[in-house]
């Protein structure tokens, strides 16, 4: 089984990357160098930026903001869809002032999922395509 790629991005409150791990750049293909001071926007499809900026003014007013799953862009500029989950980075007076985010990198495993129209399932070692529910029947398939 492949192990999903994993990494973390902070950011503050104006969208300026502050952190950039290892496992972001596996992900997006930047440097650590390349990121610090960039704007994060870079890495969202212009179609979401609307969902960034939502998912900002909820952080900042500490609301529990849900992991979701989404698409970001990668340095070649490819489409890559990942899981974020949020955290506010709160100063000490309680006032957010940045952005930390857990990326996982889910294309490898959204591309090995089986379509809605040809769902999949697994007999021994064996994948068998599954016919629509009202047409399927395991017992037929069984004996």
């Amino acid at each position: 089984m492949e192990t999903a790629v994993t990494g973390i991005i902070s950011h503050d409150l104006n969208g300026i990357v502050i952190g950039w791990d290892v496992g972001a750049e596996k992900i997006f293909g930047y440097s650590h160098t390349e990121t610090l001071g960039s704007p994060i926007s870079r890495l969202i499809p212009p179609d979401l930026l609307e969902e960034k900026a939502e998912t900002l003014r909820q952080l900042a007013r500490m609301e529990r903001v849900a992991p979701f799953e989404t698409r970001r862009i990668r340095k070649d500029g490819q489409l890559v869809s990942v899981l974020l989950v949020f955290s506010p980075v709160p100063d000490f007076m309680g006032k957010v002032v940045a952005i930390t985010k857990v990326v996982c990198e889910v294309t490898t495993r959204r591309e090995a999922e089986p379509t809605p129209a040809t769902p999949f399932i697994k007999i021994g070692n064996d994948s068998v395509a599954q016919r629509p529910a009202q047409d399927f029947s395991l017992n037929r398939l069984l004996y």
